[in-house]
């Protein structure tokens, strides 16, 4: 299964972005509160995505806006 980790972040607790994660079929793992080092991690893990899609846009010569 599919895991998907943030904070408590309203974007990422909203009815509608669960509802998307639920049809996804990804499971939904928010931090605890008061643990700055899974907030980290989490932060690093975006970064990395965030970072392999950019590459990807790149090397297909697409727009990095997208």
């Amino acid at each position: 299964m599919v895991k998907f980790r943030s904070d408590n972040g309203g974007e990422y607790v909203s009815c509608a972005f669960k509802e998307y994660l639920v049809e996804a079929k990804i499971k939904h793992e928010t931090s605890t509160s008061y643990c700055p080092w899974k907030k980290d991690k989490a932060k690093r893990d975006n970064r990395t995505i965030i970072k392999s899609v950019t590459n990807m846009l790149h090397s297909l010569g697409l727009n990095l806006n997208l």
